[in-house]
């Protein structure tokens, strides 16, 4: 693959990488771990760039997100589901 993209003049380079960033994720609890991970080093540069967030384990920025110095970000109230709501496979009607 590597090669055939060299052959039609696309850039093509390597890097090194601690072996934990390149493993593949393939069960739920390793994306979990994954995100966690991507979600501390997002809010990391934030912190280290004048953000403050009231609670960064919380807090979800979006890396598309642009913020300023002085920035304070509050946590979001929990997400909650009504009563009897039902979500996923489950949440599928039958007609009666």
């Amino acid at each position: 693959m590597i090669g055939q993209l060299a052959g039609m003049g696309h850039r093509v380079g390597a890097l090194r990488a601690p072996s934990h960033e390149t493993q593949g994720r393939q069960r739920r609890w390793q994306l979990a771990l994954a995100e966690r991970e991507f979600r501390n080093r997002t809010n990391r540069h934030w912190l280290l760039n004048g953000v403050t967030m009231l609670d960064p384990r919380q807090t979800f920025i979006d890396v598309t997100v642009q913020l300023g110095r002085d920035v304070t970000i509050y946590p979001a109230p929990p997400c909650t589901a009504p009563p009897r709501s039902a979500t996923g496979a489950t949440s599928a009607r039958t007609s009666s």
